[in-house]
């Protein structure tokens, strides 16, 4: 069902393949759009229990789109890791990536708030248990939980 890498030599393991996703602090989620139109945006993320959590305002192109079509790529790059002389010379693998399938759908309440405080406890630490904040943002927020299908990476060319 999934594509195989094509550049098996640079392919990182799945568990390598979700340190990228667990460290970096975003990526890109792709979506169909309207009219068939791919539609990426960014987003932070947060891995809880197996899945992956952002969250969004209550209404927009993001929502329709997944609406009609939960199926979806987040995709999440982190830059070189050692330093730049060490970047194997006159390639462009100057990059690691993590790309994760799956359905994406919105999340009930209970759940939500979970999501919610875990995505604070990642970004916005000083927020954790900060009641008043949480009454004044709840009613706009949505939450979208990715339920996983597959994950692939690939690594940086080093010499």
């Amino acid at each position: 069902m999934f594509r195989p890498l094509r550049r098996a030599e640079r392919a990182i393991s799945t568990q390598e393949a979700w340190l990228v996703v667990e460290t970096e602090n975003h990526g890109v989620l792709s979506v169909t759009g309207d009219e068939g139109w791919p539609y990426g945006i960014p987003l932070n993320h947060v891995l809880l229990d197996g899945a992956l959590y952002f969250h969004c305002a209550k209404a927009g192109h993001k929502l329709d789109a997944l609406a009609a079509e939960p199926r979806a790529c987040f995709t999440v790059v982190r830059g070189p890791l050692e330093a730049p002389a060490d970047i194997l010379p006159n390639t462009l693998g100057t990059y690691e990536s993590a790309v994760v399938f799956g359905h994406v759908s919105l999340v009930a309440d209970a759940d939500r708030v979970a999501a919610l405080e875990a995505l604070c406890a990642r970004y916005a630490p000083a927020r954790v248990g900060d009641a008043a904040y949480f009454a004044k943002h709840m009613p706009g927020v949505a939450v979208l939980r990715m339920a996983v299908s597959h994950i692939t990476g690939k690594r940086l060319l080093v010499k």
